[in-house]
């Protein structure tokens, strides 16, 4: 009887400790997924023209529960992010310059999530 009592008290242990752990990375996938929209919508490499396109980035949370997290960093004008991303064919047949700004926050996002885990291991 006396097992029966240690194994429920290490059950519970455990279970308080996967909620604290899953709750600091929720919380630290919400910031890294802040920082990129911040690094997206103040990127130089953006053509400035009216400003609209930088300032359409937004963060939007996709799905959340026990042991999942899924943010997502997008943009209004998603017709235009792919022309700005990698170029395209104009009117009179040459290509106009391509603008990769995606490329560095994704970069960005895995860097500083990378850092996010080994600090949450210590």
């Amino acid at each position: 009887m006396e097992y029966s009592g240690l194994a429920d008290a290490i059950v519970k242990e455990m279970a308080a400790y996967s909620r604290e752990v899953d709750d600091l990375l929720k919380e630290k996938i919400d910031e890294t997924a802040k920082e990129v929209r911040s690094q997206l919508a103040n990127s130089p490499d953006i053509p400035k023209r009216t400003g609209k396109y930088k300032r359409s980035f937004f963060v939007r949370k996709v799905a959340d529960g026990m042991g999942y997290h899924r943010m997502v960093v997008a943009n209004r004008q998603y017709q235009l992010t792919h022309l700005l991303e990698r170029g395209h064919v104009t009117r009179s047949g040459g290509r106009t310059r391509a603008y990769p700004h995606w490329e560095k926050a994704e970069q960005v996002a895995q860097t500083l999530y990378q850092k996010v885990l080994e600090g949450i291991g210590k």
